[in-house]
């Protein structure tokens, strides 16, 4: 289904859509362009926030289109926009400092319906402000489309792609394409061995995806996140048979569960997976010890007050640690982050801070992957599905909403971590009421061996 949705997107985008008078609609095969556009004005706080315009046709049509539309104002009292984006002529992304998608106001892809100035080949007004234009260079497009969240760290209200995922997908492939047919992509073999990237979340997803009825959803998400290891917890009603089943939808062919039963906790990876441990005796909910990608993968999910259970994953950590190999101690906390301590008393009047398990994983030298790359990230829960039954307005919801989702990387791991936050799409939702925490490793072969090397 996700093809054939992909492939509908790139013909649209192709192709476009004559839609009254905007005559929008370019022969199949014109070559995309893309163009930074910079506030003109000094004195905007937006400079560091240029727009990239993303064009099948050239800047004088757009200006032509833009008159048309000016017409067709005048005549219907209409503004003449096109009814769905990728039909437009031109859009536009604004970015920060060009690192990243910025998504103010959740909606990343708009319709850009500027023109240029008079007299001008290379100033365009668009909205009451001129902006500079200067070509971009399509490496540069392809890098921000398939990584729109940066690695600048960003607190945003939504998350750099939400609602535009495929959008940016589909462009990213036909820019990749268009390179390639003018040669301008660089030979793979004359490239140096890049540092490979590993895409790892942890996600609470509530009963099991919200009682099973949005597996779906679930899947359909976590196949655009491009993960390659994904831990959950509260896998309620699902078999380690069922969860493999379900991980296929995100490309991950091994999976395990740590129990039958309860609130299981779970790992899934495009890699295999070595268990170590599967632990219920002596918890509330229990843990699960893995390890894929060269990592030791403890997925736990903390019953509030059982301090003893931190202690119990840290002891079994130790050992590893003290051999140089990597670990990862990830899951629900159901506590909280003296990193977080202003926050929460300023906005979570109705929570109880315990600090008891993150000080104790902190103490042994561990690094919140969160809190380095993205400090102004304090919300994981809980999300609006919890109305009315947790929570009975949205008033009462952000006075409940802190953050008890967890990476924490050993010291030496988190050198290489290069991104991390909490993915607030409005997706989860529907989902669950917890969200996703996604971080980002940049791992050199080094880094990966294992036992038999």
């Amino acid at each position: 289904m996700l093809r054939r949705i992909l492939a509908m997107v790139l013909t649209l985008i192709c192709l476009g859509t004559v839609r009254g008078q905007m005559l929008t609609a370019i022969p199949a095969g014109e070559s995309l362009k893309a163009y930074w556009l910079a506030d003109k004005d000094p004195g905007t706080a937006d400079r560091s926030n240029p727009l990239l315009l993303i064009t099948h046709v050239s800047l004088p049509q757009l200006s032509e289109l833009a008159s048309r539309r000016d017409e067709l104002k005048g005549l219907s009292g209409e503004e003449g926009k096109t009814t769905y984006i990728l039909d437009a002529p031109a859009i536009y992304l604004e970015t920060h400092e060009r690192d990243s998608v910025w998504n103010h106001d959740d909606v990343p892809v708009k319709e850009f319906t500027g023109r240029l100035a008079a007299n001008s080949q290379d100033t365009m007004v668009a909205d009451g402000r001129e902006y500079q234009v200067r070509p971009a260079d399509l490496e540069d497009v392809v890098r921000l489309l398939e990584n729109p969240e940066g690695t600048i760290p960003l607190h945003r209200k939504f998350s750099a792609a939400s609602g535009a995922r495929r959008t940016l997908r589909a462009l990213s492939l036909l820019v990749r394409r268009q390179m390639m047919s003018r040669g301008e992509e660089a030979d793979p073999t004359e490239q140096k061995p890049a540092a490979e990237k590993i895409r790892i979340a942890n996600w609470n997803v509530l009963y099991g995806f919200n009682h099973s009825k949005a597996v779906d959803e679930a899947s359909e998400w976590l196949a655009e996140q491009k993960l390659d290891v994904a831990a959950f917890q509260e896998l309620n009603g699902i078999t380690e048979n069922k969860l493999q089943e379900y991980a296929k939808n995100w490309e991950h062919d091994f999976a395990v569960t740590h129990k039958v039963g309860g609130f299981p906790v779970g790992l899934t990876s495009k890699e295999s997976i070595e268990v170590i441990e599967k632990r219920s005796a002596g918890f509330h909910h229990g843990f699960l010890h893995c390890k894929t990608y060269g990592i030791h993968f403890f997925v736990v999910h903390f019953w509030p007050g059982k301090s003893n259970e931190v202690d119990e994953i840290l002891r079994r950590a130790s050992p590893y640690l003290a051999q140089n190999e990597k670990v990862i101690i990830l899951g629900d906390f159901n506590g909280c982050s003296r990193k977080d301590e202003a926050f929460l008393i300023e906005h979570a009047k109705l929570r109880e801070r315990d600090y008891t398990f993150v000080d104790r994983v902190e103490a042994q030298g561990y690094v919140d992957l969160v809190h380095k790359h993205d400090p102004r990230a304090k919300i994981s829960c809980p999300s609006p599905i919890t109305i009315p039954r947790w929570a009975k307005d949205t008033e009462e919801l952000r006075q409940k909403e802190y953050r008890i989702d967890f990476v924490f990387a050993d010291p030496e791991l988190a050198k290489s971590s290069r991104f991390g936050t909490i993915l607030r799409d409005r997706e989860i939702d529907v989902i669950s009421d917890h969200y996703p925490v996604l971080v980002e490793l940049e791992v050199g072969e080094w880094e990966r061996k294992t036992d038999e090397d």
